[in-house]
């Protein structure tokens, strides 16, 4: 019966495709230069304004998150990464928030390491652990909303040379504002030793079909004076 309905569906969709404005051509997702979207972001880097909310447990119990913030990129800087050539970008994340009405500062720090080329090669954490990649990664040349893929994967190890765990960066890619845009986000997720997640961050970006590029917004999974949280930050910039 199942099938018969199948074959009954495939002949009126035939029959649509075959009769004068049954359906209409749709319109070819837009084609983004991710690689050279980043690559362009991460040379010139960005300073942006934002407003936080988000969670926080505290005892046990939920509270919410409200706050301003500034999110700072440096432009990539030549250095060395496991003894080659690289470029590094430094991320901070700087503000004040309130949970539950207490006041908390907003205070973090990472590095990324790139090749040359700006393929990823590794990271710090904010508690000093260093990520690297057996083998450089790689973004998506080009992408269309609705596509998803990893980007790199990471070996973690502490400041000791103890091993720290893993780390792994994926890509996911929306529809934005406008038939030539993407919302192309980054997701880098941190785990401990035995594969619990311990740490999350997104970066969402703004692409078009010319390889224009601003950061939109950013999630970050972290602990903030012995404290939990989960911090969504919005570009005010970005309307």
């Amino acid at each position: 019966m199942q099938s018969r309905a199948r074959a009954l569906i495939a002949l009126a969709v035939v029959g649509l495709s075959g009769c004068g404005g049954g359906s209409t051509a749709s319109t070819p997702l837009a084609q983004v230069p991710a690689q050279l979207a980043l690559s362009q972001i991460l040379q010139r880097g960005y300073t942006e304004p934002t407003t936080v909310s988000g969670s926080a447990q505290v005892n046990g119990t939920t509270r919410p998150v409200i706050g301003t913030a500034t999110l700072t990129q440096s432009p990539a800087k030549l250095t060395t990464f496991n003894g080659q050539p690289a470029f590094v970008v430094t991320s901070t994340t700087t503000g004040s928030a309130l949970i539950g009405g207490q006041p908390l500062p907003i205070a973090s720090t990472t590095q990324s390491y790139y090749t040359l080329g700006f393929a990823p090669l590794g990271t710090t954490t904010a508690d000093g652990a260093t990520c690297a990649a057996s083998n450089a990664g790689a973004y998506p040349a080009t992408v269309s909303a609705g596509q998803s893929g990893a980007v790199a994967s990471y070996t973690c190890t502490g400041i000791n040379g103890a091993p720290a765990g893993s780390a792994s960066i994926s890509f996911s890619a929306a529809p934005g504002s406008n038939a030539a845009s993407v919302l192309f986000t980054l997701n880098q997720q941190l785990l401990d030793p035995l594969g619990v997640p311990v740490g999350n961050l997104q970066v969402r970006y703004a692409m078009d079909t010319n390889g224009n590029v601003t950061v939109v917004y950013q999630l970050q999974v972290l602990v903030l004076g012995g404290i939990p949280v989960t911090l969504g930050f919005s570009v005010q910039s970005s309307g």
